[in-house]
């Protein structure tokens, strides 16, 4: 199989745009912000109201309904522009997936527009002797108690694959 890494006409686009909104932000103020400690808000907030954070969040919730490749292409541009977000990779690429893939519908409803919008932020702690720092590979899953149970069936238990990962994720975001 050959892979080509050329830009699609939507990628150049989406590229083009947001080495600009890095430029206008400036390595300056990036830098002044991560030296006081400080994030990146008015950067954040300018990248959320541009559709940037939620680039691959599923259209049906606000986001952009690509891929990771597109967000990839955000974090490259930033980083280029000498503003590289580590929250990008954190949220965006880490735990939307899970919750796109595991969450129920109401969770993804309650989540993800304001993870779109820039107005809920997300964070996540785990570790494991066999996941490392990849939170795809936990194999942890949550007993819940009988009288909290969601109505979808427990019966995937092979290293917290299926509906009991779904309801580990469903358990964190309470």
């Amino acid at each position: 199989m050959h892979h080509t890494f050329d830009d699609s006409d939507k990628q150049a686009l989406l590229r083009g745009t947001v080495s600009r909104v890095g430029a206008d932000f400036g390595h300056a103020a990036f830098a002044d912000a991560a030296r006081r400690g400080e994030p990146a808000t008015a950067l954040w907030n300018e990248l959320a109201v541009g559709g940037f954070v939620g680039v691959n969040v599923p259209a049906e919730f606000g986001g952009g309904g690509m891929g990771v490749t597109e967000l990839a292409i955000v974090e490259e541009e930033l980083a280029a522009a000498g503003c590289p977000l580590m929250m990008i990779v954190v949220w965006p690429a880490i735990a939307v997936p899970m919750l796109v893939r595991f969450g129920s519908d109401a969770q993804k409803q309650h989540w993800l527009p304001g993870l779109v919008a820039g107005t809920t932020k997300i964070v996540f702690a785990f570790t494991e002797p066999d996941a490392g720092s990849n939170a795809h590979r936990v194999g942890t899953t949550v007993a819940v108690p009988r009288s909290r149970r969601r109505p979808w069936p427990r019966t995937y238990g092979d290293r917290g694959r299926g509906e009991e990962r779904r309801a580990a994720v469903g358990a964190l975001l309470r």
